[in-house]
């Protein structure tokens, strides 16, 4: 896969302070204004709650879809219980208002660390029209329990709205529709970050061989993103690698020890190590390290 460039260690960290649990979303791409006829939104509350339970409609027109997930509980600290909600918001609607030269910017982002979809740029400059998928009240959630939530959601909405491309940028990456309905969310064969978490790649600048490979969009869910920082690796294999650790993380109901081992890709040990991001946005990363075989 082709890189961007970093400007090395150290480039554009915000800070630990920005790894709290953020509001999951998804944007669905489209050629034609996104009208939520009434067909479409019957289809999909009645998916959503089929796979996840009781749902409550708090909003249900052309331009919005506002819904309660009495299924899927959040407990604020003063004991006040708020079901999860999702927010469906069609670019048509008033409270849709954003800044042309930051989201301009913010797909630019992603179409540069967008991989192995060769005609995207093509493709979303001719789907002008967007429809949010947000999550909100839910970050209170269990993460591995919002990802699943979120995953099932964005499904129903992509079954049953045409859109030309699925945008992510809290993750920066593009997916084909068809690549993300490929597999149901029940189905063994479907990868519930899929979107949700992408592998990006930077060279380092003034450096001939030098990478910056790391995870985004786990601290979403308040879960470490991963980085590695390392010369003459085939970025293929250590991108899929990240995703497995992603995967891992993602499934894992505990947190990581800093300074655990694991085996890489190439069947050396590394060491992870709780470190602040070489590349923005500012989120608690795991750090890649070498381990050398104590004696």
């Amino acid at each position: 896969m082709p890189a961007e460039t970093a400007t090395g260690p150290g480039a554009g960290v915000e800070g630990r302070g920005a790894s709290a649990p953020r509001v999951c979303m998804a944007e669905l791409l489209c050629e034609e204004p996104v009208v939520l006829a009434k067909a479409t939104r019957d289809g999909i509350v009645a998916d959503i709650r089929e796979a996840l339970g009781g749902v409550q409609v708090l909003r249900n027109d052309g331009e919005a879809l506002h819904l309660a997930l009495e299924g899927c509980p959040v407990e604020y600290e003063d004991g006040e219980v708020v079901p999860a909600q999702i927010l469906f918001l069609s670019d048509a609607s008033p409270h849709r208002n954003p800044d042309p030269q930051k989201a301009a910017a913010t797909l630019e982002t992603s179409l540069g660390q967008t991989w192995g979809w060769d005609a995207a740029r093509d493709v979303v400059a001719n789907a002008p029209h967007t429809l949010l998928v947000t999550d909100f009240l839910s970050t209170g959630l269990d993460p591995r329990r919002r990802i699943a939530i979120f995953s099932k959601v964005l499904y129903a909405a992509a079954k049953h709205i045409p859109c030309a491309a699925l945008h992510f940028p809290s993750s920066q990456c593009l997916l084909r529709p068809e690549d993300f309905l490929a597999a149901a969310p029940d189905d063994p064969d479907h990868y519930p970050l899929l979107g949700l978490v992408n592998v990006r790649l930077y060279a380092v600048e003034g450096s001939e061989d030098e990478i910056v490979m790391d995870t985004l969009g786990l601290h979403v869910f308040g879960l470490p993103d991963v980085q590695c920082h390392c010369s003459g690796a085939d970025p293929d294999e250590l991108g899929n690698w990240l995703y497995t650790l992603a995967d891992v993380i993602a499934e894992t109901d505990r947190d990581f020890e800093d300074g655990v081992s694991v085996e890489a890709f190439d069947g050396s040990r590394m060491r992870l190590r709780y470190a602040e991001p070489l590349v923005e946005p500012g989120r608690f990363v795991l750090d890649l390290q070498p381990a050398y075989q104590e004696e």
